[in-house]
């Protein structure tokens, strides 16, 4: 290398310096800076930490080698990220599984941004990797749910709906779509608000939140309109929860209890009514 090149690329190493230095000790998102051979030329605390590895077994290494314990760059998922980023200038995200030092799992989503040279070159990538464990096993259990309620209650003469934590509809069957008089796939996805009664939605909310506090069930009667008649409804809102306790969505199962209600009611009247003969 001549004079005037290294002097470039000295240049280079401090503007890289200089433009990452804020970014990793400003940012609580684990990160690690790559150059377009691979090698990892900086790397931040929380990475470290996470990974529970030292700089210099880090540093002058290569970032599929750190991340995804292999030997070349990775082909998972949406492709490297890295390789996206330096072949079009612009940031590139994907999702991986990598492996914490112990082998332990984990699901982490992969910001790639461009560092460019003074000739608009891509020199360095900075990768920003954020932890989607808690979300991807939130999402496996849902789905394992989904499919065991899809099996148990398609039969049944409930209505039986999951929820997530924001509100939106995750697996309705079909019975209960028949309600409102559309399929499934009308309402999965959509929010609870679009289908039930403003009152209810409130009041019920109430219930949701004191779900994920407690992670206790609720048991809930309500009268509503279903097909253009007056129901009442007994619900029971139950906690759904992934396999370290925390509560990730809430399943509702609804019964049509009028009937039940008009004999409640007309015992009542009975009682009111021998109530009244005796005083008499």
């Amino acid at each position: 290398m001549n004079f005037s090149k290294r002097m470039e690329a000295e240049k280079l190493q401090r503007y890289l310096k200089k433009s990452t230095q804020m970014l990793l000790e400003s940012m609580h998102h684990i990160m690690v800076v790559d150059v377009h051979n691979f090698e990892i030329v900086r790397i931040n605390r929380a990475f470290l930490n996470e990974f529970r590895l030292k700089e210099k077994d880090v540093l002058g290494d290569k970032c599929y080698h750190i991340i995804h314990h292999q030997h070349r760059p990775c082909s998972l998922g949406g492709g490297c990220p890295l390789l996206k980023a330096k072949k079009t200038g612009k940031s590139a995200l994907t999702e991986y599984v990598c492996y914490c030092k112990g082998n332990k799992k984990m699901y982490i989503t992969v910001t790639a941004l461009p560092i460019k040279d003074q000739k608009g070159n891509v020199a360095y990538v900075v990768l920003v990797l954020t932890d989607a464990t808690r979300r991807r096993r939130a999402e496996e259990a849902l789905q394992e749910i989904e499919e065991k309620h899809r099996i148990f209650t398609e039969g049944t003469r409930d209505i039986i709906y999951i929820l997530s934590r924001d509100g939106y509809i995750q697996y309705v069957n079909n019975f209960a779509a028949r309600q409102a008089r559309l399929k499934p796939e009308d309402i999965i996805g959509k929010k609870i608000d679009d289908f039930a009664p403003p009152s209810l939605v409130s009041k019920h909310r109430r219930y949701f939140q004191k779900i994920y506090k407690t992670g206790k069930p609720v048991y809930s009667e309500d009268r509503i309109t279903l097909l253009n008649r007056r129901v009442w409804l007994g619900t029971w809102l139950v906690p759904v929860k992934d396999r370290a306790g925390n509560v990730i969505a809430i399943t509702g199962t609804s019964r049509d209890i009028t009937g039940y209600k008009k004999q409640e009611e007309q015992l009542k009247n009975m009682l009111e009514d021998l109530r009244k003969r005796e005083r008499d």
